[in-house]
């Protein structure tokens, strides 16, 4: 452990200081987001509010949250300096929770509806092949999923080619465990790049392991479990100091790049790590070190993006599906359905029949946006403010990340011998179809971690925490902007839950310091 940790600097090191611009507005934000989330769960109507009945009151949730996760402080910084050989024991905590998901989840995993069945049909029919005019309706429609159907298609293709026909979907859920696993790993060495102690890593891999580790949404096989690596990745490698010769440079950059275009083609939502990205190295282009860096690191982000651009778009061309480019929504549709007061800004059915009737692109955009703007001026700033409070507590009031809250959501369950290890799990997590015994303790423990990490987030921004810290807290703001503007929903922010437990543990761990240059 010593050597894993010898680079870092002190706990508090450095002076005190001030909290930056980027510190007051994400503080304020969250504390606004905090405060609305604590007395309008339960009181103020909005898309998830039928799910509110499953929670304690928010009065109470709050405190117990903050008390268990200083339990939990406590008891990190107690094991923390015990822990010797620092890489093995990461090592092993991640291939143990690699292990307990697969065994987990293979016994309480079901069959669902919405996008995910699609998903799942589009793959099966590129490997067997079957009926298709569905599924290009679907396709022709959301073709930002494609690349994922291609993603879930090769996996499908291998375990097929291996004889393991009855075992595809199985696959699927092993992967993205072990890319659940993956991403426990890389917040440890996130948190150890923003100088983290040895405490604060057992506590922020502790939290991970409960808001994500044990989330049944890593047995839906969709894009938010599939690109849950990718922002924590980019963050790190982008916040990494390691050599700063202009080929490493390059490289590690491309990597950025890399990682930022595969997981937007994944899930959009990734991309905005890259904007807060760039923002903060134009913030710190006053150091000489940034400014000689800047164009290898510019060069390497630019041939890494277009690398992953080639890289997606020859693997959705090479489906060769006879999709309509003219049937695609774009952004103007999302923001009309994000601007409709009465679904609350969520999916609208009536939106989507409304876009689908319009023949072309251009038509249907320039429709959307007329639609978003007569809306917009009818609802007025107040309207808008009282859409803006209902689309915040269905983005940021359910710590389950809308589990259960999408189309039917449990359709089938496979057979399976039954077993109490199995039952437990299915107690723990089915709700709507089948009534856990232990589902609304899992639901209220999920809420109140959630609203002491976003607690912890908003004091360890006013508290002037290290300034590469800006770079999450700026992704943090695009994306809350965005799901503010277009279609809402808690389960969009689940790939970015590594980035608001980063900002937790190290909004802790200490005082606002001149971190060192980096390329």
């Amino acid at each position: 452990m010593k050597r894993f940790m010898r680079t870092l600097p002190p706990e508090g090191a450095g002076r005190p200081g001030r909290p930056d611009f980027v510190g007051w507005v994400y503080g304020l934000f969250m504390a606004a987001t905090l405060l609305i989330c604590l007395f309008g769960v339960g009181r103020i109507p909005h898309a998830r509010a039928y799910f509110d009945a499953v929670f304690l009151p928010m009065w109470l949730l709050l405190p117990l949250g903050l008390c268990a996760v200083l339990v939990l402080l406590a008891l990190s910084e107690w094991l923390g300096p015990r822990i010797r050989h620092g890489r093995i024991a990461l090592l092993v905590a991640s291939v143990c929770l690699f292990l307990f998901q697969v065994a987990a989840v293979t016994r309480y995993y079901f069959f669902t509806d919405w996008d995910v069945e699609a998903l799942i049909d589009l793959s099966y029919l590129l490997v067997h092949g079957g009926e298709s005019e569905g599924l290009l309706r679907y396709f022709s429609r959301y073709p930002n999923n494609l690349f994922l159907g291609w993603v879930f298609a090769q996996v499908r293709g291998a375990a097929a080619a291996l004889g393991l026909e009855r075992f595809e979907y199985g696959l699927l859920l092993v992967m993205q465990c072990a890319l659940n696993a993956l991403t426990g790993a890389l917040l440890v060495l996130l948190l150890r790049e923003l100088g983290c102690g040895r405490g604060k890593l057992v506590f922020g891999y502790s939290l991970y392991v409960l808001l994500i580790g044990l989330s049944p949404w890593v047995s839906i096989p969709y894009s938010d479990s599939m690109c849950l690596p990718f922002p924590c990745l980019a963050a790190w490698l982008a916040l990494r100091r390691g050599k700063r010769t202009a080929p490493a440079t390059i490289l590690r950059w491309a990597l950025v790049g890399l990682c930022v275009w595969i997981g937007y083609r994944i899930k959009p939502q990734a991309l905005f790590i890259l904007p807060a990205i760039l923002l903060r190295g134009l913030f710190s282009l006053r150091e000489s070190a940034v400014r000689k860096a800047a164009l290898p690191s510019l060069g390497g982000l630019a041939a890494g993006i277009l690398a992953a651009a080639l890289l997606c778009n020859a693997a959705v061309d090479s489906l060769q599906l006879p999709l309509k480019p003219e049937a695609a929504f774009g952004p103007a549709h999302f923001l009309m359905m994000g601007l409709n007061s009465e679904t609350m800004g969520v999916y609208s059915r009536e939106d989507v029949e409304f876009s689908d009737a319009i023949p072309t692109r251009q038509e249907r955009s320039a429709a959307n946006l007329r639609v978003a703007g007569e809306r917009a001026r009818t609802m007025g700033l107040g309207g808008l403010a009282g859409l803006a409070v209902q689309k915040t507590l269905t983005n940021y009031g359910d710590g389950t990340f809308c589990w259960d809250g999408e189309g039917e959501f449990y359709i089938r369950t496979p057979e399976r011998e039954d077993s109490r290890f199995g039952q437990f799990f299915r107690d723990l997590y089915y709700s709507r179809a089948w009534e856990g015994r232990y589902f609304r303790l899992w639901a209220n423990a999920e809420q109140l971690l959630w609203m002491a990490v976003l607690l912890l987030g908003c004091v360890g921004a006013w508290r002037a925490a290290d300034a590469r810290l800006d770079c999450l807290m700026l992704a943090i703001l695009a994306l809350s902007a965005f799901e503010l503007l277009f279609e809402a929903r808690a389960r969009y922010l689940y790939i970015y839950v590594p980035l608001y437990i980063a900002l937790a543990v190290s909004g802790l761990s200490q005082r606002r310091k001149t971190a060192p240059p980096e390329d």
